[in-house]
């Protein structure tokens, strides 16, 4: 019998699912990493849009203290499809021998913030990220309907 191993962000799926179920282009939630609080914007791949092998989803991250600083990362179940370095220096993870356990460690307390359904209550501060992607959107000429 063959045991298949669930990823570790596995509830990106089920996220994804009912987003395109509610026709919801755009959700956030809340994340807190190492005492610090992000604002994760999720967005999905539009049809036409190139994407990379295997990326599920569009996060976008937001530093809550340092809004005009942001992270956007193709992701998948397992992990998020961007070069080390560059997620290590935004999330201030110092450089180790072992960095996949470190990645492993940071997943995993991703994984726990990770809502499966597209929640209607957010906070202030996920509303006004969401407006501002919306004007930032709008401004390009892309469309984004409303959640």
């Amino acid at each position: 019998m063959m045991v298949r191993k669930m990823a570790v962000m596995e509830q990106l799926k089920a996220l994804k699912k009912d987003m395109e179920k509610k026709r919801a282009e755009i959700d956030s939630f809340l994340f807190t990493y190492e005492n610090f609080e992000y604002i994760v914007l999720v967005h999905l791949y539009s049809f036409d849009e190139s994407r990379p092998d295997y990326a599920l989803l569009k996060l976008e991250f937001i530093k809550t203290w340092a809004g005009r600083e942001h992270l956007r990362v193709p992701a998948n179940a397992s992990c998020f499809l961007i070069e080390a370095g560059v997620f290590r220096h935004y999330f201030g993870i110092p450089y180790e021998a072992q960095l996949a356990g470190v990645f492993q460690q940071f997943y995993a307390c991703f994984a726990e913030c990770i809502p499966t359904r597209v929640r209607r209550s957010k906070s202030e501060a996920e509303r006004k990220a969401i407006a501002q992607h919306r004007q930032r959107v709008k401004k390009s000429g892309d469309f984004c309907p409303q959640i």
